[in-house]
């Protein structure tokens, strides 16, 4: 610990060069092991502010995963709470918990970097992983800003509510924070690693997670599918409130995968089960390519497969065959199925194609008239951009023989995984439950 004088001085110094405004930061991800049991503060402890001591515990852990996801896209925008209030960012034991929670994880941090870096051949893909330091770099510096302006501010609060704080000091690894960040600039989004948890908010050491590697842009490489967005958090915390709708399933397919977060979640749910095939499936080849990366950094390579799938197989005569094809290599006659699809109602002149396509995975098999199964259900999940397009969809299903229905999203609140959060555009999320006749 230092003084509490040059931890002024240092923060003053701190504050000159960023009190310009809040950069905003950028959408990028850094791994963080929750196994460390959560504060409990006492009441005593806890001079000049009116929090209990189980909500200041939730609102830790709540950052925690915001943290780890380095979401939403600037830190500026974490709102309060469950960001601390100034005053509880003063109090020791707050500060104690962002250093052990959050600053002391940075080793997991370069091991995963490490690892991504010693899989990756071509110099120029080397050269792109650098900017994941930099892009996370620039969330961080905000983050931490924003902390040791909290406690300084708080400092004056408390003072001036009569309690005497001239014996606490801001914790020395937070302005080591907050120095090693500042040479951070505000660049092009780079490539980064999010780490996505979720379980009871009072037991971190139960919380489960998984790991994307993703580019910080909306759209990379010519395709949208290098990131996670709103909807596919939505349909993921819809999962992990009702894990039934995977270990029910034989076969899981989900379509437009993307990074693939919502095939990881649903292998996660269903680890305890060897029956599942799970197959993530995307058109291009540079998202198949990332997608099997994902699959790898979580080792679960067991449980996902990873397989190329045009949707335009279906709707064209000629490659009609390609797609019957691909069924019967991946999908066993009679089997439960379960297809998956998140934020992949987006351009209206695909809709024809993957509600065809849908048609075709939903058809039931001839050798399951015996058997009693459930039907082939398909759950699609969209972000409403623009409700034309959502309608469109919705004819084409409707023009192919499929039968819609609307369900409601359940949300798991503070257990579920946050992510997607600040994106212009990323509105009102909408579920579908599809099935053929």
């Amino acid at each position: 610990m230092i003084s509490t004088n040059v931890a002024k001085v240092r923060a003053e110094s701190i504050e000159s060069s960023l009190l310009h405004g809040i950069e905003q930061g950028l959408p990028n991800s850094t791994p963080f092991d929750p196994r460390l049991e959560i504060v409990t503060f006492m009441a005593e402890s806890v001079p000049g502010t009116t929090q209990r001591p189980t909500q200041i515990s939730r609102q830790l852990a709540l950052v925690a995963k915001h943290y780890a996801s380095l979401s939403p896209s600037t830190p500026a925008l974490l709102p309060s709470p469950p960001f601390p209030s100034n005053e509880e960012l003063s109090l020791p034991e707050t500060q104690s918990w962002l250093v052990d929670n959050l600053l002391n994880r940075e080793s997991v941090v370069h091991r995963n970097e490490r690892r991504v870096r010693e899989t990756t051949d071509e110099g120029s893909e080397l050269e792109d992983a650098e900017l994941e330091d930099e892009s996370a770099s620039m969330w961080k510096k905000v983050f931490w800003r924003r902390v040791a302006k909290g406690i300084e501010e708080g400092y004056s609060t408390r003072a001036s509510g009569g309690v005497d704080v001239n014996d606490e000091e801001v914790h020395e690894e937070i302005l080591e924070a907050v120095v090693r960040y500042l040479p951070a600039q505000p660049g092009p989004p780079g490539r980064s690693l999010r780490r996505y948890f979720w379980g009871p908010i009072k037991d971190m050491e139960s919380w489960k997670n998984v790991t994307t590697l993703e580019e910080g842009k909306r759209i990379s490489e010519g395709t949208t599918g290098l990131r996670t967005w709103h909807a596919c958090i939505a349909l993921s915390n819809h999962l992990i409130h009702d894990p039934s709708l995977v270990t029910s399933s034989d076969s899981i397919i989900e379509l437009g995968a993307g990074v693939g977060l919502l095939s990881l979640v649903a292998a996660k749910l269903n680890q305890s089960s060897k029956s599942s095939k799970i197959i993530a499936t995307d058109v291009d080849e540079g998202v198949l390519q990332r997608l099997e990366k994902n699959v790898e950094l979580n080792n679960l390579e067991t449980q996902v497969k990873v397989s190329q799938l045009n949707w335009n197989w279906a709707s064209n005569p000629g490659s009609l065959p390609e797609l019957e094809n691909w069924k019967s290599k991946h999908l066993a006659n009679g089997s439960s199925r379960l297809i998956l699809g998140a934020d992949i109602v987006y351009d209206p002149t695909l809709a024809k194609d993957l509600a065809s396509t849908l048609a075709v995975l939903l058809q039931e098999d001839s050798a399951s008239e015996s058997i009693v199964r459930p039907k082939p259900l398909a759950l699609i999940a969209c972000t409403i951009r623009n409700e034309s397009t959502w309608i469109n969809f919705l004819q084409r299903c409707h023009e192919c023989e499929l039968q819609t229905r609307l369900v409601p999203l359940n949300s798991m609140g503070d257990d579920g995984i946050v992510g997607g959060e600040g994106w212009e555009g990323e509105g009102e999320v909408r579920l579908i439950n599809i099935t053929a006749p």
